[in-house]
């Protein structure tokens, strides 16, 4: 299973389309509601958890992308990247029969934050 995003208004071939698997999209949306509170509602944060096409406007894309590259600039992501490892590290640790990885990483985030520059606002499927 996998989170397709569709850019509204693309204004380059990189805000056609983002693609994760449920694996990546996990942590990765939940690190843009985490970060991003004031610019996506509390419905579109819960809705984007699932594919039923929550749209987020080019207005909000743009703001996600501002701030995800403030919060790149100034280490939040990269710490965050190395927070989330440890924490899964933990995790397996604690409960090795019940583990499941969900990753993050700086990449994935820098992926996402070009597709929200680009998109024009984007659909969650």
């Amino acid at each position: 299973m996998g989170f397709d995003l569709s850019g509204i208004k693309p204004i380059s071939e990189e805000g056609m389309a983002f693609r994760n698997n449920v694996w990546w999209w996990r942590p990765l949306w939940e690190y843009i509601c985490e970060t991003c509170p004031d610019v996506i509602t509390l419905e579109q944060a819960h809705a984007g958890t699932y594919n039923d096409g929550i749209e987020i406007t080019g207005r909000q894309s743009k703001k996600i992308f501002l701030r995800l590259q403030e919060l790149k600039e100034n280490g939040r992501t990269s710490k965050h990247e190395v927070e989330h490892q440890a924490k899964l590290l933990q995790q397996k640790e604690d409960n090795p029969e019940d583990f499941y990885e969900y990753p993050f990483s700086e990449e994935n985030v820098d992926k996402f934050a070009h597709f929200c520059k680009e998109s024009g606002g984007f659909e969650i499927w």
